[in-house]
């Protein structure tokens, strides 16, 4: 007879857990490649039908919506703003490309590229290449706005001088604005070369 309570405990602590266990596998997603990338794909279809609220509700993060309210967020990326813009820079439409997808933890990077095209046949283009990041919460994806040019780590082993003059650099770029992050600094491999060589291993030019 002592024993009964236990039992009932553990049958108890085993129901609960069963149904969370289903209510990830039913309702929540998979912490995958394939699955954020569906995600991606489902949030980019909505903002093409510029169904932004929907982006919003379904989507976004709790962290991001504490930033911007749905009204804010539905105006910001408004219908006729969004158009008056793209049509103000000349572009006929625009592709996305998922180059990659890169899961570390309860974080996700979309590797993707964007090419703005200027003409119907697309001949005439922009190309832009960035990460958008994605946080893995309550068995689910959601979006940020954060973009990082940069996912890496550790940094290159650099010579001491381009070190002390990228430091400079970042501290002076964040004296301007605190808030943003300037983990790109780690893509940066620089070499000694001739004057007229350019390189990157972050989506970007930049001169040695």
């Amino acid at each position: 007879m002592k024993r009964a309570p236990l039992i009932i405990f553990l049958i108890i602590v085993l129901f609960i857990g069963y149904q969370i266990l289903a209510n990830a596998l039913l309702f929540g997603d998979a912490k995958d490649e394939n699955t954020l990338r569906k995600r991606y794909e489902e949030f980019i279809a909505l903002e093409k039908e510029d169904k932004f609220e929907e982006m919003y509700d379904k989507f976004l993060a709790d962290s991001e919506k504490i930033n911007i309210t749905k009204q804010s967020y539905n105006d910001k990326k408004g219908k006729d703003q969004w158009k008056k813009d793209r049509k103000n820079r000349g572009i006929v439409r625009e592709n996305y490309i998922i180059n990659n997808v890169i899961i570390r933890d309860n974080t996700g990077f979309i590797d993707r590229t964007f090419v703005s095209c200027y003409d119907q046949e697309c001949s005439n283009t922009e190309t832009r290449r960035a990460y958008k990041k994605w946080l893995y919460v309550g068995n689910k994806w959601y979006a940020t706005s954060e973009a990082p040019l940069c996912i890496r780590d550790v940094g290159y082993d650099t010579a001491p001088e381009f070190k002390r003059a990228l430091s400079l650099i970042f501290q002076r770029a964040k004296s301007y604005d605190s808030r943003k992050r300037y983990s790109h600094h780690r893509c940066h491999n620089q070499h000694l070369g001739p004057l007229d060589w350019v390189g990157t291993e972050c989506n970007y030019k930049e001169l040695p």
